[in-house]
């Protein structure tokens, strides 16, 4: 298995507002379960000089902020921002200050959704206020990675102004365009960016023209690493990460908490290659209440390559939820085994899951039909 450079845990600051002690107690869950680093995913939630509009209870000042980065200091956890720069930038816009910069200015609508949840990338008020957002962040937070978002950038190229560069050209080609921008702000900000890495599955002639020291983040939270299911559930063999170790561009790899299967198959999938990382996602919802199990398994199995992740599974069972019975422990490592694990902390709930590592797809479905109909 990988030694990894940067093991990193992300909690969502983006879709609800947590507590300032909220976040340290998540810096401590950090350490004690062997991550070196949490990934804070903050969209517009730190508020400053240029960007004053979030209200105050709401959001984060650079002062809160570098307490807690003290508190993880020392730790020796290292604090790295997500911040959203092209799509998932709802919050920005809903400020009327923010609206003239969005690709559905003009009354265009959405592919999906209303829209107003992209930066239109033509426009040099963009960047505008890009360099100068980003660069009151980085007087914030000393880690040498800044990560810029661009994930799930469905409503781009819509705008008149985009739609004129689109002649002749790919939406994909509009895409690098924003990277290459950003990228320039990151680096003489002297931060190495970072950026999920799915819009490349869409966009694959983005690939060659976007700087090839940019990490690339890829999430993926499927229980079956080489056979992942893409955004609109189909399956497609993954090869980005035999790519990357190709064309030589870093990357992490990044399962979610919520699946124990996902992390487990991911990182011995990645053990055929060279990620120099990796994060375990966290997107909305209690922490410990629903994804303890899950967030604690990704970084001690990362922490120590060379233990056999049923090994790890039984460490923080017993640490985290006081079970010294084998055969229990093996009960619970049969279900997270085979498939989507819900770890709301009941046992009754650990050992209701699906019985393979397909099932949960097939209760997914059934949940969506039964809704639909």
């Amino acid at each position: 298995m990988n030694n990894f450079r940067i093991r990193g845990l992300q909690i969502d600051l983006a879709r609800q507002y947590e507590t300032p002690q909220y976040i340290r107690d998540t810096i401590d869950f950090a350490a004690r379960f062997g991550y070196n680093s949490v990934f804070l995913y903050l969209e517009d939630r730190i508020r400053t000089k240029s960007y004053p509009y979030p209200p105050k209870d709401e959001s984060y000042t650079p002062e809160t902020m570098k307490d807690i980065l003290a508190h993880a200091s020392k730790l020796g956890i290292e604090l790295i921002p997500v911040v959203s720069t092209l799509g998932h930038t709802e919050r920005f816009f809903k400020h009327e200050e923010m609206r003239h910069m969005a690709e559905v200015r003009e009354g265009v609508k959405g592919r999906i959704g209303d829209g107003w949840n992209v930066f239109c990338p033509t426009l040099e008020t963009t960047y505008e206020f890009w360099n100068r957002y980003l660069a009151e962040l980085v007087e914030i937070f000393p880690s040498e990675y800044f990560h810029v978002g661009c994930d799930e950038v469905w409503n781009l190229g819509l705008c008149s102004e985009c739609q004129k560069i689109l002649k002749g050209k790919s939406v994909g080609e509009l895409f690098a365009h924003h990277i290459r921008r950003i990228h320039q702000i990151t680096s003489k900000l002297g931060k190495r960016a970072m950026i999920w890495d799915d819009m490349l599955e869409e966009y694959p002639e983005a690939l060659p023209q976007i700087p090839s020291d940019i990490i690339q983040c890829v999430w993926q939270y499927d229980s079956i690493a080489d056979r992942t299911r893409n955004h609109f559930g189909n399956r497609t063999s993954d090869r980005r990460l035999a790519e990357y170790d190709r064309l030589g561009i870093e990357y992490l790899i990044c399962p979610g908490a919520r699946n124990i299967l996902n992390a487990e198959s991911l990182t011995g999938y990645a053990a055929n290659f060279k990620p120099i990382g990796g994060i375990v996602t966290r997107w909305e919802g209690p922490f410990l209440e629903e994804e303890a199990l899950g967030s604690a398994f990704g970084g001690r199995l990362w922490e120590n390559p060379d233990k056999d992740a049923q090994e790890v599974f039984d460490e923080i069972v017993e640490e985290l939820l006081g079970i010294k019975d084998e055969i229990l422990k093996t009960a619970l490592r049969g279900v997270t085994k085979s498939g989507y694990c819900p770890t709301e902390g009941s046992i009754q709930g650990l050992l209701c899951g699906p019985a393979s590592a397909y099932a949960h797809e097939y209760h997914e479905r059934v949940a969506l039909l039964e809704e639909v109909l």
